[in-house]
């Protein structure tokens, strides 16, 4: 599933979809998806 995807159907439900890299001594919220060309 693309993450655009995903982000249109959590936010038709009324959510915000956060992604989160987690490393042992940290986490990381990622946030910069862009759209490509298919």
């Amino acid at each position: 599933m693309k993450v655009c995807t995903l982000r249109g159907l959590i936010a038709a439900m009324g959510g915000e979809l956060h992604i989160t890299a987690t490393f042992p001594d940290r986490s990381v919220e990622i946030g910069n998806f862009t759209a490509t060309p298919a």
